[in-house]
C-alpha cells in the first residue's frame, strides 16, 4: 500500500520557508495598512506562505474553495505532492487525469489533514467554511483530537479560541472563510499573536443560536447575518439589484432591511446618496466614514421634520465596480448595527482551471 509520511511538525509552514529571508517583498496593492488582516497578510507573504495573484493582487476578501485551500495548506507545509506510480485516489470527485488539485489533494489525505465528506466525496469546488477550515489548519499544527458528544469541529475552534486565533470577523461556524482571514488565524498560531481581539467557541455558539444565520449571495458577492426567523427577497429595481431581509408580515409592506448593489459604470456614490429622502423638502443628511469587513465606508443618515420616527441609515461601501448600500429601512433599530458589522464583500472564487488560480 503507497502511503506518505503524516504531518507531525507543529510548528506550520516551517520547511522551506527561510530559503530567501533576505528578499525584499512589494506589498499587495489592495491591501491596505487599515485592513483589518493587514499585519496578518504581510507575514505571510514576507513568510512565502501567500504570493497572490498574477496581477499583483492578494484579494483579501476572496472566498476560498475547498481545493485552493488545501494547495495552500500542502504548498506552505512542503508536502510531497508527485503522485506515486499507481496510487489512487479514495475521492470519486477527484480525478487524476483530469483536476490539476489532485496532487495536493491525495497529499493532504494521506497526510491525514483532510477526510473528505459522509458520501464519500471531497466536493473541490465547495467554497470552505470557518468549521472546515478550522479542522484542517489545526490538524496542521499537530492538534486532532475526536469530538466526544460534540460537534465534530467543536475541539478544534474550542482550540482555535484558546490561542486567541480566530478573528472577530468570523460570526459563525459555516460562515465561508476569506483569504485574508486564513492569512489572519495562521499568522496568530505561527507567530503566537496573542493580543489581538479574538472570538471563542461559546461566542460562536450563542451567535448561532441566537436567531441569526448567514446569507451569501454569489451572483452579487457578498454575505451578511440576519434574523433566521426572516424572509428575504432577491429583486432587479434597473439601476440597481436588491435583496431584501424582514419578517413575512413586514412583506406586504415592503421589507426591513436591504443591501442594494449598484455598477459604478451607470451611477456614482453621491448620485445614490441624493436619492435618500429626496421627497422631503427639509431633508437633513449627516455622514460618518466607520470600517466594514476592512473597507472605509460611509454611514449616511438622512432625517425630516415632517415625519420624526423616519429616519434614513445606510452604509456605503465602495469596490472597483460596484457601490453596496445597506439600509435599514428608515426605521430606527439597534439589531441594524449588528447587520450591517457582518457583512462582508466576497471575491469570485476561482474558476477550475490551473491559469486562474491563485499562487499562494
Amino acid at each position: 500500500m503507497i502511503t506518505m509520511k503524516a504531518v507531525t511538525n507543529i510548528s506550520l509552514l516551517a520547511v522551506g520557508l527561510f530559503a530567501l529571508q533576505g528578499t525584499v517583498f512589494a506589498s499587495f496593492p489592495d491591501v491596505v495598512s487599515n485592513h483589518a488582516n493587514y499585519d496578518a497578510i504581510v507575514y505571510a507573504q514576507q513568510e512565502r506562505i501567500v504570493s497572490g495573484y498574477p496581477d499583483g493582487t492578494y484579494k483579501p476578501n476572496n472566498t476560498i474553495n475547498r481545493a485552493e485551500f488545501v494547495k495552500i495548506i500542502v504548498g506552505a507545509q512542503g508536502l510531497p505532492t508527485d503522485t506515486p506510480m499507481g496510487v489512487t485516489m479514495t475521492f470519486p470527485d477527484v480525478n487524476i487525469d483530469r483536476d490539476w488539485f489532485f496532487p495536493y489533494v491525495i497529499s493532504a489525505h494521506f497526510s491525514h489533514l483532510i477526510d473528505g465528506y459522509p458520501d464519500g466525496t471531497f466536493k473541490p469546488n465547495n467554497t470552505i467554511n470557518f468549521a472546515e477550515a478550522s479542522k484542517i489548519i489545526m490538524r496542521s499544527f499537530g492538534f486532532d483530537q475526536p469530538a466526544i458528544d460534540s460537534p465534530w469541529y467543536a475541539p478544534f475552534i474550542v482550540e482555535l479560541g484558546e490561542r486567541h486565533a480566530i478573528p472577530t470577523s468570523v460570526h459563525s461556524f459555516d460562515q465561508l472563510i476569506t483569504r485574508g482571514e486564513m492569512a489572519e488565524i495562521i499568522y496568530r498560531l505561527r507567530a503566537h499573536i496573542e493580543t489581538k481581539p479574538s472570538a471563542t467557541y461559546q461566542e460562536l455558539a450563542t451567535a448561532k443560536s441566537d436567531t441569526w444565520k448567514t446569507y451569501t449571495s454569489n451572483s452579487l458577492h457578498f454575505s451578511v447575518l440576519y434574523p433566521s426567523n426572516w424572509i428575504t427577497s432577491e429583486d432587479d429595481y434597473g439601476d440597481s439589484t436588491g435583496v431584501g431581509f424582514g419578517t413575512e408580515e413586514s412583506k406586504a409592506g415592503g421589507l426591513i432591511w436591504g443591501i442594494g448593489v449598484y455598477k459604478k459604470s451607470s451611477t456614482n456614490l453621491e448620485t445614490v446618496i441624493q436619492g435618500m429622502g429626496d421627497q422631503f423638502a427639509d431633508r437633513a443628511e449627516s455622514r460618518k466614514t466607520i470600517q466594514v469587513d476592512g473597507h472605509d465606508a460611509l454611514l449616511v443618515t438622512v432625517t425630516t421634520k415632517q415625519y420624526a420616527d423616519w429616519i434614513s441609515k445606510v452604509v456605503y461601501i465602495e469596490t472597483s465596480d460596484s457601490i453596496y448600500a445597506i439600509s435599514n429601512g428608515a426605521v430606527d433599530d439597534s439589531q441594524f448595527v449588528k447587520f450591517y458589522n457582518s457583512f462582508k464583500v466576497l471575491g469570485e472564487t476561482s474558476a477550475n482551471t490551473e491559469t486562474e488560480l491563485p499562487t499562494g
